[in-house]
């Protein structure tokens, strides 16, 4: 059990400088200046051991508190808007199961409830989306709701361990960003946010090691994930949609060499990820992070890495990334990753 209390105190401004050296200062940031944010947790958990059956059961209370005096909806502008002063609160549950077959295999299965407040970024963020087109703080907001399921299999021998699960998530009043028309009179379009979504995510996961020689391993492992939720569109029509930011399938692949005598190893591990082509509206129209026309493209990276571990209490490791100098990025993240490195 424990209690645990965070607290954000913000102080948030911006300048712009064009290209002929002019300094244009705004009073406040892309979120609320002079705004704080606080979160108390209270949690207990415990486990109960039933024979072959382990049950993990947990509560959590969480409150969030959020307050916010100057939101101005276009900086520079100084439009009133109300000062935002909200609680959001809920009690969520868990429950784990851990079943064991035998010494080797065991099966796991779960549940989960989780709960997100709505954050300064979400309430009082007022910034360029793309083109001119702005988003408008949503003060109203409600936080967000999921039950997460899953289940599978988990084997451990001397020579070989291996795992597999899949997992499905129910979405509810999940926030989205929408286009609600021209709010400044410029003549664009903005977005505003609003927790008229409804969604799923499912996915899976296979892991596994083989041993080849007292001091060699081969290792693996699969991820896939696909995820869609209500969205709107410019028409106002309401469609179900990709969620933004969903990684592509992802597999790792590694050989590891590791000599327990003299303390040394080293690796080879080889990352490819699929094209994602599966988008989102918001992300569709986004041509400066995603290519509009295939979508995020799919990448291959090789990385070497070793170390030696000098006594027990230092290691010395190196790592060679990007080994082909591959030009790449990771869906949604907007930024090219390092060459070799």
């Amino acid at each position: 059990g424990g209690v645990e209390y965070y607290y954000d105190n913000v102080n948030s401004s911006r300048h712009d400088t064009s290209a002929a050296g002019v300094v244009t200062s705004y009073d406040r940031g892309p979120i609320a200046d002079e705004a704080g944010y606080g979160m108390l947790g209270v949690y207990l958990q415990d486990e109960i051991h039933l024979g072959r059956l382990d049950l993990t059961p947990g509560v959590r209370y969480t409150r969030a508190r959020v307050d916010a005096d100057e939101i101005d909806p276009f900086p520079g502008i100084g439009a009133d808007v109300p000062a935002l002063h909200d609680t959001y609160q809920a009690v969520t549950g868990s429950l784990r199961l851990l079943y064991h077959v035998d010494d080797a295999w065991n099966i796991i299965g779960g549940w989960g409830q989780g709960f997100r407040a709505p954050g300064l970024d979400d309430t009082t963020s007022a910034r360029f989306v793309q083109s001119g087109q702005q988003e408008i703080p949503a003060t109203d907001l409600n936080p967000e709701y999921s039950h997460t399921f899953d289940l599978g299999v988990r084997t451990r021998y001397s020579w070989v361990e291996f795992s597999a699960f899949g997992f499905y998530t129910i979405l509810r009043d999940f926030i989205q960003r929408y286009e609600i028309g021209d709010q400044n009179g410029d003549g664009i379009s903005d977005f505003g946010k609003d927790n008229f979504s409804d969604g799923w995510i499912y996915g899976y996961e296979v892991a596994g090691r083989v041993k080849l020689h007292e001091n060699v391993w081969v290792f693996a492992d699969w991820g896939y994930a696909k995820g869609e939720s209500d969205q709107i569109r410019a028409n106002g029509e309401v469609t179900e949609q990709p969620l933004p930011k969903m990684n592509a399938s992802t597999l790792h692949v590694g050989l590891r060499y590791e000599h327990k005598a003299s303390k040394v190893w080293i690796e080879g591990l080889y990352t490819a990820v699929a094209r994602q082509s599966h988008l989102a509206l918001s992300e569709g129209a986004d041509g400066q992070r995603i290519p509009q026309k295939h979508g995020t493209p799919g990448y291959t990276v090789y990385t070497i890495r070793g170390g030696v571990q000098v006594c027990d209490n230092v290691g010395l490791t190196l790592t060679v990334e990007n080994l082909s100098n591959k030009d790449y990025r990771v869906h949604g993240s907007g930024v090219n990753e390092p060459g070799t490195n």
